[in-house]
């Protein structure tokens, strides 16, 4: 049934996104790194022009090469561009990490068929879950690799083996290549391995250290390539302190709330959800850990799938929460962030459910479990097809429909090759028309969220090229994201720049060059 079931779903992905897969700003980013790879360029990646710097090529040390090199063997493969082959690729992954969860669902629930039929539907009807893998992101594949490695430890702990061990420590490896959030699977496997039961001291340590060091090989090989070829280990960020705030925390109450409930409440009613259902998830993990740690005990696939879960979720939670505060303000606790901790902590709750039903003398408590998840499946039904609807009709990102048909897209093209563009989209400008921009000059720095003192006289630098008709400067509605930036109005009320050309999705302030001569005249 879950192979059939993950095989249909990798055929539905695909006929469902004839506009291809979505496009993010990061995905273009994959997108060419990809096509650098598959010209024989190396792993670099072309910095956009900015006030400070022209546009270079130089060696990628920001995005992990896990994700850009399976695309340019996909596209390799299917004999096709790039986007296309990330849509072949977005169903594969689609359907597999269908298989992968379900597997996990099944282990974890001693084989329980209802409960894997139930995951089935609940993988369906996640829209966070197919939205992921219908776009150019790398979520989808750092899923699939996260959900070998799980299910690797779980046989290995059952049935011992070094060749697990391995595979799921390079499995970690390639993880962390693959988005640098990666390295919190390597704590809850540690922390599994070193306190499983039935086994010497001596064997657990032997293992951990098996484990860590073919992890970090890897790992390993990415820093050795960036200290050679990019003079750093990692892409540098400046280290700054921006907590994370009220706002932030409510967003992610948010994402987790509607990542497994359907049902409408005020942010306070979910808030005091989570919380109640987080004491009783310490609480059963307690009493498991109590069961399965008496010497001579194997530990079963629930406790197991059950522990890495939950452990998995606090560690990767902890690490982007320090990120945000120390590292990158700008990172959203949204249902993209979320969704691989929330996956794979839905596989752990539910095998600690079952565990705990079996354990205890009432025998209606674990099919009142299926019957509400049966429930909520029920209510996510509808608010999925819609989405599904919504992507097969109109696309996501920068490829939609709304950016096929785009009047500013179209006069762009149209523009001399000469004349610097200044728009707060280079990247889509870059996609569809392969023109080089600058970014717009920022209020304030995107990662640290401090004003810029500069702001000033590159808007002031901006509009002198403007009016020279050296210069144009393009804004599109439809990138709402990028808060850093001025917004149109702050463009709009600018005296010093030319009046706007209007356009249905955005604005273009030009001075026209022969205009120009004749006023000189």
């Amino acid at each position: 049934m879950v192979p059939i079931a993950g095989v249909l779903a990798s055929i539905t992905m695909y006929a469902l996104t004839p506009h291809g897969p979505g496009v993010s700003p990061d995905g273009v980013a994959y997108i060419e790194l990809a096509g650098h790879l598959l010209n024989g360029e190396g792993y670099v990646i072309d910095r956009d022009q900015s006030f400070t710097a022209r546009r270079e090529r130089t060696p990628c040390t920001h995005f992990p090469p896990g994700y850009p090199i399976a695309l340019a063997l996909s596209s390799i493969c299917c004999n096709s561009d790039v986007p296309a082959a990330a849509r072949v690729l977005g169903a594969l992954l689609f359907g597999a990490n269908l298989i992968l969860f379900a597997t996990a669902i099944y282990w974890g629930t001693a084989h329980n068929r209802a409960a894997t039929g139930l995951a089935i539907l609940f993988y369906l009807t996640s829209r966070p879950l197919f939205t992921t893998h219908s776009k150019v992101m790398s979520e989808s594949l750092f899923l699939t690799f996260s959900l070998l490695a799980l299910l690797l430890l779980t046989r290995h702990i059952r049935h011992p083996g070094r060749y697990a061990v391995v595979a799921a420590a390079l499995l970690v490896g390639v993880a962390a290549t693959t988005r640098a959030v990666g390295i919190t699977l390597g704590p809850p496997i540690i922390g599994v391995l070193l306190l499983q039961s039935g086994r010497s001291l001596r064997n657990r340590i032997r293992e951990t250290l098996l484990f860590t060091s073919c992890a970090l090989l890897p790992i390993g090989c990415w820093v050795l390539r960036n200290t050679m070829y990019a003079q750093s280990a990692a892409q540098v960020r400046r280290l700054g302190w921006h907590p994370v705030s009220l706002p932030e925390f409510e967003d992610l109450v948010k994402t987790m709330y509607k990542f497994w409930s359907p049902v409408s409440l005020p942010l306070r009613g979910q808030g005091l959800l989570i919380v109640i259902a987080g004491v009783v998830v310490l609480a059963a993990a307690v009493l498991l850990y109590r069961r399965n740690s008496k010497p001579g005990v194997t530990q079963s696939p629930s406790f197991t799938l059950g522990s890495l879960g939950i452990f998995f979720f606090c560690t990767y939670l902890a690490t982007v929460l320090f990120s945000i505060s120390f590292l990158d303000g700008s990172t959203s606790l949204d249902t993209r962030i979320m969704l691989p901790p929330l996956l794979l902590m839905t596989i752990g709750v539910v095998s600690m459910a079952w565990s705990i039903s079996r354990s205890l003398p009432r025998k209606g408590i674990w099919p009142s479990c299926l019957a509400l998840a049966l429930l909520c499946i029920g209510l996510s039904a509808r608010p999925a097809a819609r989405n599904v609807r919504d992507i097969y009709k109109d696309g996501q990102g920068y490829t939609s429909t709304v950016w096929q048909g785009s009047e500013l897209i179209s006069y762009l093209q149209s523009v001399d090759g000469d004349r610097e563009i200044y728009t707060n989209g280079p990247d889509a400008l870059r996609l569809w028309t392969g023109r080089i921009s600058t970014l717009l000059p920022g209020r304030q720095d995107g990662s640290t969220k401090q004003p810029l003192p500069e702001y000033e006289n590159q808007m002031d630098q901006m509009a002198a090229a403007c009016r020279s008709g050296d210069a144009l400067i393009v804004y599109f509605n439809n990138i709402t994201w990028r808060w850093y930036l001025p917004s149109v109005d702050d463009l709009v009320e600018m005296n010093a720049l030319p009046a706007a050309r209007t356009f249905a999705d955005g604005f273009v302030w030009s001075q026209d060059r022969a205009s120009k001569v004749v006023d000189a005249d």
